[in-house]
């Protein structure tokens, strides 16, 4: 496993707890792909701002 994968998988560990809540759940927008998460390499600590930026698109 590279560092810059492990790096990227700990920081889902970050994720705000409703976005966490809506993935497990299935009611996640469009938006929020596992791969989106995965590239998105400066997905802000802000739980309000991840809210934001997730859906914006």
């Amino acid at each position: 496993m590279s560092r810059s994968y492990l790096a990227r998988l700990v920081r889902l560990a970050y994720l705000a707890p409703s976005l966490t809540k809506a993935i497990l759940s299935g009611a996640q927008t469009a938006a929020i792909t596992p791969s989106r998460l995965m590239r998105d390499t400066r997905l802000p600590l802000d739980w309000h701002d991840q809210q934001r930026l997730l859906s914006a698109d």
